[in-house]
């Protein structure tokens, strides 16, 4: 197992995910030892994945134009987190959004910024 699983993706407005944090990962061990901590790079993964998921694409990031770490994210004691991703233009293979991470009371973390298509997921 990752350390992460995406319990569920809805996509009918925005699209709204909810993800499972694996506090057992290695990932978690040693960022850091005995304070575990989501990083910043892996929330930036989760929203491209999440995206990917979404739009059955496989993406790269191409531009991240603003990104804000509010809070910091503790797998143990908030293994459940949420994606909420606002699509503000997708054409010729790019798409530029805006995204949120939040667990159930907080926002982690705020992102705009563009992704490319890659190709198509079969």
């Amino acid at each position: 197992m990752a350390y992460y699983s995406i319990k569920n993706i809805d996509s009918t407005d925005n699209i709204k995910a909810t993800v499972f944090l694996n506090s057992n990962d290695e990932i978690f061990k040693g960022h850091f030892p005995g304070m575990p901590i989501l990083p910043g790079v892996c929330m930036i993964q989760l929203i491209t994945k999440v995206l990917e998921n979404a739009t059955n694409n496989k993406l790269k990031l191409q531009s991240a134009d603003n990104i804000k770490f509010l809070n910091m994210l503790n797998p143990m004691t908030e293994p459940e987190i949420h994606l909420d991703i606002a699509l503000k233009e997708s054409s010729l293979g790019v798409i530029r959004c805006s995204a949120s991470i939040k667990d159930n009371e907080r926002i982690i973390m705020k992102f705009s910024g563009t992704h490319v298509c890659i190709n198509h997921i079969a």
